[in-house]
């Protein structure tokens, strides 16, 4: 039998289908017995080997239904005694009476006492005409150890299981009653674990499992999406309280007094390391900005950061909450301890739209000194229900630092910079200044025709920015179902923008014609391929024609020819040949259909084979 601290990370797959008819197939018949003897409610955590064998010795060698009842009552703590108490006493008397097995611990220990236990309480069933408390004592014991003996093999199953486990609790006989009780208190306790251990951003839908032991339905919690209609979770102290509120009615039961206090110190952990482990309660009542609905993205439930008027508050309503004025030189470390133990480097900024800007300068320059790798700004949105109701989302930013040559790879070639300041928002290409139309969608939307590959912006920040102005220029970019760019990351000490004098406007023209001459891709290939593999290869020839955007050449465009060559399913040769353009502007795109192509992979064709795409007028 298992000991109750988990061999391993909590399963919410196992299998239950027969639970609640196996006790149905065994209705009680007519009779009346007395109640068991008085020893069986002596403590399960000083079971004295001898006497308690020979005890239930004499109730084995009486085939009166009292003496039946009761030992399968004894039995029955036992077996919770050493499953839930990993008492060596209980295990001993428990296999001394079941018969001697090699095995007695762990999952093939435990299924052996369960089904020694049915086969028993069947036969007591078979022997006897029970009624009256005596039938339902035997039938919510058989009902038990059934749902024992059939592990969850999902959600589904995990509910029924807790189902029968909190009816058995709350209306099943006080002699069985106990032993669910039990099971709703182990239940808690694996979730918790589970909790614990596993990745922050799954730690809310495996906690709220726990609601199972209250209701039945908890389906409400778990809605994917940022804006569904997703109940929120009780506080990490009400969920984490429940494991306390099993244990108070366990406490309250003479014979597991003693091995409920014995393990109190080792639950107490748990509970301390899950509270540490959950993330502070998101709420709507946050002065954050209003957002329309669908602008922001899932919250993954980073460490809380919240910038209040007169202090920052981190980790609000948890253990763990602190509160430090924006001057303080500890804030960044104090950030920096909270991501660590997060194991994310991510942090959620929940500030005001009219936070002064010092404040916020502050909490930035703090994240920055913490090397947080990713700020998640908070937003609420409506949550499209008709009761009004609003949900968190955030707005993601990521940190570049270009001395970190790992995490700022990606952005390293990001040729789109915006710069945000209180009363401007200014868009760079290249280095240069993108000009009209006026409004920084706008521009932007004309910059990323130029640049059809481009899918990460840098941002610098003025020292006069805003929440609000963040949230206003965020949301265009990154926010809704489709944002016009993957990420966008933050460089906190960027230079000065570049001179204003440098227009990009010539570059965007000579790409948007370079674009327009180089027509529809036209693929010549040695033979068709299966269809979804045709499909793939006829998408990456849209993609070379954006390449061609690298050009920037409308007399190469029309003449380019991109030759490929495929093996394995992947690209492996590209050869671009797109006279009068120079070797540097060939060899751009030529990295630009690399860059496309990395991700490509056929499914059915695995053998050699060239294919030349022809743009423009190129024969």
């Amino acid at each position: 039998m298992r000991s109750f601290r988990p061999a391993g990370p909590f399963v919410f797959t196992h299998g239950l289908v027969l639970a609640l008819s196996l006790a149905c197939a065994h209705s009680p018949r007519r009779s009346q017995v007395p109640a068991a003897p008085n020893w069986i409610d002596g403590s399960l955590a000083a079971v004295a080997i001898d006497p308690e064998q020979q005890q239930l010795a004499a109730l084995a060698n009486d085939p009166s239904a009292a003496a039946q009842l009761a030992r399968l009552d004894r039995l029955l703590d036992l077996f919770d005694a050493a499953r839930f108490g990993d008492d060596p006493a209980p295990r001993r008397a428990l296999w001394s009476a079941l018969g001697d097995t090699p095995i007695s611990r762990g999952p093939q220990g435990t299924q052996a006492a369960l089904t020694a236990l049915m086969e028993q309480a069947w036969r007591v069933e078979d022997q006897h005409d029970l009624s009256g408390d005596a039938a339902k004592f035997l039938a919510d014991l058989i009902m038990l150890v059934s749902v024992d003996l059939h592990h969850p093999q999902d959600t589904e199953d995990l509910r029924i299981r807790a189902d029968a486990y909190r009816d058995l609790a709350q209306h099943g006989h006080p002699r069985i009653a106990d032993n669910a009780r039990w099971r709703l208190f182990d239940h808690v306790y694996h979730v918790l674990d589970a909790t614990s251990e596993a990745r922050p951003a799954r730690r809310r839908e495996i906690v709220a499992h726990i609601l199972y032991t209250s209701q039945s339905d908890i389906a409400a919690y778990l809605v994917p999406g940022p804006s569904g209609h997703r109940k929120d979770l009780p506080t990490a102290s009400q969920l984490v309280g429940e494991l306390d509120g099993q244990r108070r009615s366990l406490v309250q039961i003479e014979r597991w007094r003693a091995l409920v206090e014995r393990r109190a110190d080792h639950d107490r952990d748990l509970v301390e390391t899950a509270l540490a482990a959950l993330p502070a309660p998101r709420t709507t009542h946050w002065a954050v900005p209003m957002v329309p609905t669908g602008s922001g993205r899932p919250d993954p439930l980073a460490p809380v950061v919240l910038a209040g008027p007169q202090h920052v508050i981190i980790e609000p309503r948890t253990p763990t909450e602190r509160q430090v004025s924006y001057a303080s030189e500890d804030l960044a470390e104090l950030l920096r301890a909270q991501m660590t133990r997060d194991g994310r480097g991510r942090l959620l900024l929940a500030a005001a739209p009219d936070l002064p800007t010092e404040n916020l300068s502050a909490v930035l320059d703090a994240t920055d000194k913490a090397a947080a790798s990713t700020l998640d700004l908070a937003v609420l949105e409506p949550a499209g229900s008709a009761d009004g109701a609003r949900r968190v989302t955030v707005l993601p930013v990521q940190l570049y630092r270009p001395d970190d040559s790992l995490a700022a790879r990606p952005f390293t070639a990001s040729r789109l910079h915006v710069h945000l300041d209180r009363a401007s928002a200014s868009l760079w290409a290249d280095g240069r200044l993108v000009p009209a139309p006026a409004g920084l969608v706008a521009r932007v939307d004309l910059a990323r025709s130029a640049y059809p590959h481009e899918r990460v912006l840098t941002l610098s920040l003025g020292n006069s920015v805003g929440v609000s102005d963040l949230v206003e220029h965020l949301v265009p970019l990154i926010g809704g179902t489709s944002p016009r760019f993957s990420a966008i990351a933050w460089i906190p000490q960027a230079p000065p923008p570049p001179d204003a004098s440098q227009s990009a406007e010539d570059i965007i023209e000579r790409r948007l014609a370079t674009l327009s001459a180089a027509g529809s891709p036209r693929l010549d290939q040695p033979y068709p391929l299966r269809e979804q593999d045709q499909a793939t290869l006829t998408a990456f020839g849209e993609q070379v024609h954006q390449c061609s955007a690298e050009l920037e050449d409308a007399r190469a465009a029309r003449r380019c020819i991109v030759e490929v060559e495929f093996a394995n399913g992947v690209l492996q040769d590209v050869e671009v040949r797109a006279r009068p353009a120079g070797r540097a502007a060939r060899l751009a795109m030529q990295s630009c259909v690399f860059d496309v192509g990395a991700t490509l992979r056929f499914r059915d064709h695995r053998d050699r084979f060239s294919v030349r795409i022809h743009l423009g007028d190129a024969p």
